[in-house]
């Protein structure tokens, strides 16, 4: 966990130049996402009902206007979104269809690749979670959604944890 935190906190600074081309916004809750990291997570985890719409709303946010370092940083979280909150995390992320199939295409190299070497049974855990919870998803909701859900299910089914020594 704490390789993973420093790893994020190496990417993040690293990238810190680039973020100050971007809005103030997406500044503003990239650094929230960063400073919270956590505490979302754990929040995501425990579907605080309070705390989950207003989290996902700015994941979602965050998500709309990433970049390739910031991608890396929100999908993991998106995950455990997609994981505990299918419904409203699909339905935020539908009103972007393209950049949700761009992100299908990223998920296995941004999110599933393991860069320590510890985190192998962790990531394939996180995608096994969210593909039970989109197969249940899928089969109880006959809406609109269904498909992003489908699509995501296929994606996640090829994808395997990679490790890089």
């Amino acid at each position: 966990m704490m390789i993973r935190n420093i790893a994020i906190l190496i990417v993040s600074v690293f990238c810190s130049g680039l973020l100050y081309a971007k809005t103030p916004e997406v500044n503003l809750l990239h650094n929230w996402m960063i400073e919270n990291y956590k505490s979302i997570e754990s929040n995501l985890e425990k579907k605080e009902g309070s705390k989950i719409v207003p989290t996902l709303f700015s994941l979602v946010e965050i998500w709309k206007r990433r970049d390739g370092a910031i991608s890396g940083e929100v999908s993991p979280l998106l995950l455990v979104a997609l994981k505990v909150e299918p419904q409203n995390t699909l339905l935020l992320l539908s009103e972007s269809p393209e950049s949700f199939d761009k992100w299908l295409n990223e998920l296995e190299g941004m999110v599933f690749t393991d860069h320590t070497g510890n985190e192998t049974n962790r990531l394939e855990k996180l995608r096994v979670d969210v593909l039970v919870a989109m197969k249940s998803y899928s089969r109880k909701q006959p809406d609109k959604l269904k498909s992003m859900a489908d699509v995501l299910i296929e994606r996640l089914e090829v994808i395997n944890v990679s490790v890089i020594d």
